[in-house]
């Protein structure tokens, strides 16, 4: 594991030199040498273990990004997991697409991936539209959940409570772009330090997570 960790953050310091080698007009603040940004939100324990990303149905380079995202949460160590939490804002299609997701992760967790999927499918190529129900109860038809049961699942309390959160961590970690991950409760990644969703950019999440590891001792 400890190779895992100090591959990983030979890339960073690369990644921070590079970014140091490039001109900015900020260029004598150090956060700007960074290809990472650092979250001044309080960190809680609960988040320490989690490598979070924020993402949105209506972005296409989260539709990119998820499930490549997923698949790498499987190689985080023991000791760390990946959280994908929706965007939530006063936005309709926000609202609905984040209450959708949190509702299928809750009724039907094993068809999760294939929903989320569809949903992506149903916005991004077949033009359905993000503030109304038909993309989700489509894509919910698509993957093999009651559309009904989802539906009403969307609108419980514990889906509530779950987005309600959600749009607190939204802000906390003041993030303005999708898909936005945040290592730790602390480091925060998003596709422009890398030029869009590429090697580099699971490099740089590899390291600033592989920093929050052994920052906190973990392994």
């Amino acid at each position: 594991m400890k190779s895992w960790l100090f591959s990983a953050l030979a890339i960073l310091c690369v990644a921070s030199a590079h970014a140091q080698s490039q001109p900015t007009p900020k260029q004598a603040q150090a956060e700007d040498a960074t290809p990472y940004r650092i979250s001044k939100a309080s960190v809680a324990d609960s988040e320490r273990n989690k490598v979070r990303v924020f993402f949105a149905f209506t972005c296409p380079f989260s539709a990119q990004a998820h499930a490549g995202l997923v698949r790498w949460g499987t190689t985080l160590p023991p000791s760390m997991r990946i959280e994908m939490t929706p965007v939530v804002t006063k936005d309709q299609a926000s609202a609905l697409g984040a209450g959708y997701y949190l509702a299928a992760r809750q009724l039907a967790p094993r068809q999760l991936e294939v929903f989320t999927d569809a949903v992506y499918d149903e916005i991004q190529h077949k033009n359905g539209r993000a503030d109304t129900h038909q993309p989700y109860l489509a894509a919910a038809r698509r993957a093999g959940i009651s559309p009904d049961a989802l539906k009403r699942t969307a609108q419980g309390d514990k889906v509530r409570g779950e987005a309600y959160s959600a749009a607190l961590l939204l802000g906390a970690h003041k993030i303005d772009g999708t898909p936005s991950v945040v290592a730790g409760g602390k480091y925060i990644v998003t596709p422009e330090v890398t030029q869009g969703i590429n090697g580099n950019f699971y490099q740089l999440i590899n390291a600033v997570t592989s920093k929050h590891l052994l920052e906190a001792g973990g392994t």
